[in-house]
């Protein structure tokens, strides 16, 4: 497993955590309508762009990549 892959898995698991500690620290919130009027809507986007970032860090590594050297193109 590549690194980034690793690291990708740990932003989701994070991401998934952020989105634990909010509806923590609003547990006055009877329902999630109540809950996402007392959160400002800027710190929702931080658990998604954390989320966003760990699906690309696990799909990048899977697209292929052709390394051919520049001396190869040349010649062609």
């Amino acid at each position: 497993m590549k690194r980034s892959t690793i690291l990708g898995v740990c932003l989701i698991a994070l991401s998934g955590l952020e989105q634990i500690l909010i509806y923590m620290i609003n547990s006055k919130a009877d329902s999630y309508e109540m809950l996402l009027q007392l959160t400002p809507e800027f710190i929702w986007s931080i658990p998604m762009i954390t989320f966003l970032l760990g699906i690309l860090l696990i799909v990048l590594p899977l697209i292929p990549y052709n390394n051919q050297n520049t001396a190869d193109r040349k010649k062609k």
